[in-house]
């Protein structure tokens, strides 16, 4: 009996190492690590990182194929009016060009010239843009964007004061301008009345543009390579700044007041103008794109309906520091010496604000790189139109209430108007990067 038992034992024991033997042909401990430990991990990899909850759901459904792209911009924009910085003398049509004022002697000539707003050259400004994308079905994009360029300020040309041409001529041997000058009106109509300068003189201008958008893309035709054509309906809102600040000091270095020397302690006026554009509004336009295997060439034009709250502030600060009443001398009607006055005007603010329609058309031209499915780069080049814009070197009305008494109040009516609107071209260069998320 016992015989027999032992013989069960010892086939059952052959059985089972000839099956083992066949499962796994190197001892050890291998069957369990090849067969039970990865149907572990992954049992856990399907708990853990796997799991498709709404949430995710969701998450996958609203942002995949969204895009968001960042760019730098170098920008210009147009140059303002070259406007004189004064207004026409009673018997000098364009003061700009040189005339002939006589000093307190009655002997001395001084040539004088009104400057002209040149010289203002906006360009090579820094800005920023950046712009996402949210797709909605098979419809088409949310889309949105905002971008905004650095404040900028530029010095006008004028001649140089104090005047130090050792040859005594001006070019093509003409007379030296040794005065400049603002000129006024007299109550509104052309006078004698000049502001005027020998010591110094400076004109500058600033402008700052920041602009933001929000449009519905709609795809009419886009296929996966060829022409694609989208329409597109949104809002705009652009605010466009701009300053003009100007003004300069008369010392008697020029020897104008004849025979007194310099003045103690001159005065130094100053005039500025500042320009307000708030634009809200709508849009319409298309994009057109050709789409090749790894570039895209796109042309996106926009109209631009906008409704334009202007806003414009004029400032004067010791306005009529020193001023000439008369150009000509008649010692008979003005004695000689009375010819020149200083008042101490204090500053005047005058503002004026009106809302107007104010059109605009864009125009962007770009070409696309596709480096991997996620990466593109993006460069291009835009032109922005904006019409019907309050200026600051339009809104200066220069007039004055004809004072020479010192003790009387002196209050100055130089006021903003608001009937001459003019445009400005925004155009440049942009470059940067797109993401597309999976």
């Amino acid at each position: 009996m016992r015989g027999h038992v032992r013989s069960g034992l010892l086939v059952v024991a052959v059985c089972l190492l000839a099956s083992v033997a066949n499962a796994q042909p190197f001892p050890g401990s291998g069957l369990l690590e090849t067969q039970l430990v990865p149907d572990a991990r992954s049992a856990f990899d399907d708990v853990r990182f796997n799991r498709n909850t709404p949430i995710d759901q969701f998450l996958q459904d609203t942002f995949s194929g969204a895009w968001m792209r960042l760019e730098y911009l170098n920008y210009q924009i147009s140059d303002p009016a070259k406007v004189p910085l004064g207004v026409p003398l009673a018997d000098l049509e364009d003061p700009t060009t040189p005339f002939e004022v006589t000093g307190t002697d009655d002997t001395t000539i001084h040539m004088a010239r009104v400057p002209r707003l040149q010289g203002i050259d906006l360009n090579q400004i820094n800005g920023i843009k950046g712009s996402f994308g949210l797709p909605v079905g098979q419809f088409g994009y949310v889309e949105g964007s905002a971008w905004g360029l650095s404040a900028t300020s530029v010095f006008a040309q004028t001649d140089p004061l104090p005047f130090t041409n050792p040859s005594g001529m001006g070019s093509f041997g003409s007379q030296p301008i040794t005065l400049l000058a603002t000129t006024l009106y007299g109550n509104g109509t052309a006078g004698n009345r000049l502001l005027i300068y020998d010591q110094d003189f400076a004109a500058a201008y600033s402008a700052d543009i920041w602009s933001g958008e929000a449009n519905i893309v709609y795809n009419i035709s886009t296929p996966q390579q060829g022409l694609r054509v989208q329409s597109l309906l949104g809002f705009r809102h652009i605010q466009y700044n701009e300053n003009l600040a100007f003004g300069g000091t008369f010392s008697n270095i020029s020897d104008f007041d004849t025979g007194t020397g310099p003045v103690v302690g001159p005065l130094t006026n100053s005039i500025a103008s500042k320009a307000h554009n708030n634009m809200y509004g709508g849009q319409l336009g298309a994009r057109i794109e050709y789409v090749a295997d790894r570039l895209t060439f796109g042309v996106e034009p926009k109209v631009i309906f906008s409704n334009n709250r202007v806003t414009a502030r004029v400032s004067t600060q010791n306005l009529r520091a020193a001023f000439v009443d008369t150009r000509t001398p008649d010692p008979l009607v003005i004695p000689a010496v009375q010819r020149l006055f200083s008042l101490n005007d204090d500053a005047v603010v005058t503002n004026a604000s009106d809302t107007q329609f104010s059109p605009g058309f864009d125009l962007g031209l770009y070409a696309k790189l596709r480096v991997t499915n996620w990466l593109s780069l993006r460069a291009g080049y835009n032109i922005l139109w904006l019409g019907n814009l309050t200026t600051p070197e339009n809104n200066i009305y220069y007039n004055d209430d004809g004072d020479t008494d010192t003790l009387a109040p002196n209050t100055p009516d130089v006021v903003v108007r608001q009937n001459t609107f003019s445009d400005r071209f925004i155009e440049g260069f942009t470059i940067g990067g797109e993401i597309l998320l999976p």
